[in-house]
């Protein structure tokens, strides 16, 4: 973390809000805007 950086998207003097799953993208090195998390999905049982 000391000699690399990171990809923080540029929007200005914008505050960006994060979710656990994007800051861990961000320590991973990973560009936080071009990944996207999956869509929850729900299954239902036919009783």
């Amino acid at each position: 973390m000391e000699k690399d950086k990171f990809k923080w998207p540029r929007r200005g003097d914008a505050v960006l809000s994060l979710t656990h799953e994007q800051f861990d993208w961000l320590l991973r090195g990973l560009d936080i805007e071009k990944l996207q998390p999956h869509t929850e999905k729900y299954f239902f049982s036919a009783n």
